[in-house]
């Protein structure tokens, strides 16, 4: 009964398109979260493992590198709608979607320097 059950799960994925993993890719999706937050999604099929992976986080784009043994295997650059801070990203994989959700506070404006000294000269003159 459970290899009958195992084998209807099977046709079902298979009449469905297969697994997640092994599906086209779709283009990435970018959202901004109540928090002000961004969080990018970025489907890559074949992809099982974060480790298969290479994730570079700038201040305007996110780029998803997939590792092949020693070399890089094509990547994906996502341009943001606004700038992040980079050291702010959290990463995290989902093996059944296939899928690399990664989340990046939005930069905090500098508050020093001369634009900004130039910005604040005027106020209250």
């Amino acid at each position: 009964a459970a290899a009958a059950a195992a084998a209807a799960a099977a046709e079902e994925r298979s009449l469905a398109g297969g697994d997640v993993a092994d599906q086209p890719e779709q283009a990435p999706q970018v959202r901004e979260m109540d928090s002000g937050d961004l969080e990018v999604e970025v489907r890559i099929p074949g992809v099982r493992s974060a480790r298969m992976l290479e994730l570079d986080v700038s201040a305007d784009s996110v780029r998803v590198s997939r590792l092949v043994g020693e070399s890089t295997g094509g990547a994906i650059d996502v341009p943001l709608p606004r700038l992040v801070e980079p050291s702010s990203a959290r990463a995290r994989f989902n093996r059944t979607t296939a899928a690399l959700h990664v989340r990046i506070s939005p930069a905090v404006a500098d508050t020093s320097g001369p634009i900004a000294d130039d910005l604040t000269a005027g106020i209250g003159a």
